[in-house]
């Protein structure tokens, strides 16, 4: 399963907050749009701050308040890898799929659905 670092959580809890994201909403977690022939190159995943679950989705959390919406087709490629997030050259924030495991780094565990109230 995806582990996800203290850092990463930091930022994409503070994403969902200046996003003004709903209880329900988080990170959506997908594989880009490319040929089924160029599957096996594929370099990375999208990440988009959704409002709400998207349909055909698993529901992660990793911590308190850092949910995360993993796309049925993305699993299989985001499992046994850890999300970082790190400094870009431009000193924004970017996150990074990598196999290196840091002791820090916590397994997400799938999340009760969240209910429309």
């Amino acid at each position: 399963m995806l582990h996800v670092t203290r850092q990463a959580m930091d930022v994409i809890r503070d994403l969902i907050a200046a996003a003004d994201t709903p209880t329900r909403g988080g990170l959506h977690i997908r594989l880009p749009t490319v040929p089924r022939s160029d599957f096996d190159r594929l370099e990375g995943v999208d990440l988009e701050v959704v409002r709400a679950a998207p349909p055909s989705t698993l529901q992660l959390r990793a911590g308190q308040d850092c949910r995360l919406f993993l796309d049925l087709d993305a699993a299989q490629y985001v499992r046994d890898k850890v999300l970082h997030a790190t400094h870009g050259t431009d000193g924004a924030m970017r996150f990074v799929l990598t196999r290196t495991m840091p002791t820090e780094a916590r397994e997400v565990e799938v999340a009760e659905p969240v209910q429309e109230s």
